[in-house]
């Protein structure tokens, strides 16, 4: 038989030629090898700056190219999907144009986007504002003196916040305070961050107290690489965005300067709600935090709107909530919170009915609760009982890890821990993970709240000691390994009241929080009152993983029976 290579080579060469032909039109029509074509973005960086709300320039231009690989030809694509992922910062249109708002700086990711391939340019905005208080003028002498300020300060203490102290985004501003100046005295405070600078002229009259525009305070303290939404996990290693105060006095006709090293601003919204009692206004309330003003629980449901309620156990995951009524005899209630529905009403009994303890806690999709000091396993809509769960007889203020892994529980002061089979509704190796004789200046154990960081279970814990003072601590249970002071959320006076510890709800790329009701000073103001304190937790941290705290900026001050913390509803 006869070979024929050139019908071979010729059929070859068609066939070669059909598939470049197939691959050129699957290009055409947007498709095509992501490896053979990738998208660029020009110009790749562009610069943004605000002064005062004015723009350097009105727009920034930008055009999308898809380029081939192998050859280097490009053709300006008029389809990409454009995208930012900061939309405070600005906007981009479907042409590729670019405007700022001037509300918040930072690098701002710009992305373009067709079929499976995407691109990004980073458009980095700086912002400079300054402001006067309301009501206030200044000479033009006056206003050069405190700008050229360079004699050095000596005699104003600053009070609050601590220098040191970790926020988050999403807050309003907090109030700065501090001593030592006099009644006519003129500041001009420049707070700044790595792209905002925000200088506000003011008076301050003992005690000095001032409140940024929460607008101010954001662009400051929020103009930062964002670490996007808890959960995320695109820009979960973003850096916690530093804060500085140079405080300039001019005191008749003496100006002098002094700087702060000042904050840091963890660059991630506090995720959840937090429910707590207010002795303010005397009910259960439901706080968003970010926003100043809480919810009233109960306002829309009328059996209940009237009423007064202590200590409340809410779900991890948010759906339901257990709370009691003031009173010896109170009932207490199994209440919906997605429908506001009240799904049970239930007699208690002693020791369930103290009002200075929970009566029972709930798993974390709000099925099944757990009874104060019997350790009785109820399904929480219908009451019934489940039977041989395997749970020790008694334990008091029982409550479940935000996993369901484990209930907690104490005996005599001290925490003991049983794991969870959530399917087969069965407890196992109870045990106790605290003693008395390891902190005998402190041996009982008073609120806790467990959950779990990147696989490692952990529960954070307040102890009393004999002198009443609670200090806070950190142990992870499955490890054997000693509990951690969290001594700069616990503040070093012997006397410090923390108590009411819990765990915000921990997502994914997210960080890890503590929220507590203390009485510790506040800056300048004066008495003793509880109020809700914030902490950072850095749990990949050798030592104290505690962050210097802060006080949540909320309208209502006293939490005082429990403050839990866990998903919205």
């Amino acid at each position: 038989m006869k070979k024929r290579p050139a019908l071979t080579s010729l059929l070859l060469v068609l066939f070669s030629f059909w598939l470049i032909s197939c691959d050129e039109l699957n290009s055409e029509e947007g498709g095509g090898n992501t490896q053979e074509f990738r998208l660029e973005i020009e110009p790749p960086e562009a610069t943004l700056r605000f002064v005062n709300g004015q723009a350097d320039v009105s727009e920034l231009q930008f055009q999308v190219k898809r380029i081939r690989n192998s050859s280097g030809e490009s053709e300006v694509l008029s389809d990409a999907s454009w995208s930012i992922d900061r939309t405070e910062a600005g906007s981009v249109d479907a042409s590729g144009r670019f405007v700022g708002t001037g509300l918040i700086g930072g690098p701002i990711l710009l992305s373009a986007t067709q079929g499976e391939l995407n691109a990004s340019a980073t458009v980095t905005i700086y912002i400079q504002n300054s402001a006067l208080a309301p009501g206030l003028t200044l000479s033009d002498e006056q206003r050069a003196q405190l700008d050229g300020a360079t004699t050095p300060e000596s005699g104003i203490t600053f009070q609050y916040p601590p220098e040191g102290t970790i926020f988050a985004r999403g807050l309003p501003s907090p109030e700065f305070m501090w001593a030592g100046g006099g009644a006519g005295d003129i500041y001009r405070l420049e707070f700044a961050s790595t792209y905002v600078t925000y200088t506000y002229y003011t008076t301050a009259p003992a005690p000095s107290r001032v409140s940024l525009d929460t607008a101010a305070w954001r662009a400051v303290a929020e103009s930062g690489p964002s670490a996007g939404a808890p959960g995320s996990k695109a820009k979960a290693a973003a850096p916690d965005l530093a804060v500085s105060l140079k405080m300039n006095r001019l005191s008749g006709a003496n100006a002098t300067t002094q700087s702060f090293a000042g904050w840091s601003v963890r660059q991630e919204a506090l995720p959840g709600v937090i429910y707590t009692y207010s002795d303010d206004v005397s009910r259960l309330v439901r706080v968003r935090p970010g926003d100043p003003t809480p919810d009233d629980l109960f306002a829309q449901v009328p059996t209940l709107s009237n009423a007064s309620f202590a200590w409340q156990s809410p779900s991890a995951q948010g759906n339901r909530i257990l709370f009691k009524s003031f009173g010896a005899d109170g009932p207490g209630y199994v209440f919906d919170l997605t429908s506001n529905q009240i799904l049970r009403t239930v007699s208690l009994v002693a020791p369930q009915v103290s009002p200075s303890v929970p009566w029972a806690g709930l798993s974390p999709d709000g099925s099944l609760m757990v009874l104060h000091s019997t350790m009785e396993v109820q399904e929480s809509g219908s009451g019934a009982t489940v039977a041989n769960t395997g749970l020790p007889p008694q334990g008091n203020e029982p409550q479940f890890a935000a996993d369901g892994s484990a209930i907690l529980y104490l005996v005599n002061g001290v925490l003991n821990v049983a794991e969870w089979d959530q399917a087969a509704r069965t407890a196992g190796n109870p045990r106790a993970i605290t003693t008395s004789a390891e902190n005998p200046t402190m041996p009982t154990i008073g609120s806790f709240s467990a959950s779990t960081y990147k696989g490692r279970r952990f529960v954070v814990y307040t102890r009393t000691g004999a002198n009443g003072g609670r200090y806070m601590y950190l142990r992870y249970f499955d490890e054997g390994t000693p509990e951690l002071l969290l001594d700069k959320a616990s503040l070093s006076p012997a006397n410090a009241q923390n108590g009411s510890i819990s765990l915000a709800p921990i997502q994914e790329g997210g960080g890890v929080w503590i929220q507590f009701n203390s009485t510790r000073p506040l800056g300048n103001r004066v008495g003793t009152v509880r109020r809700m304190w914030i902490s950072a937790l850095d749990l990949d941290a050798t030592g104290d993983p505690s962050g210097v705290p802060f006080v949540l900026p909320v309208s209502i001050v006293q939490g005082v029976r429990g403050a839990p913390w866990v998903k919205a509803p």
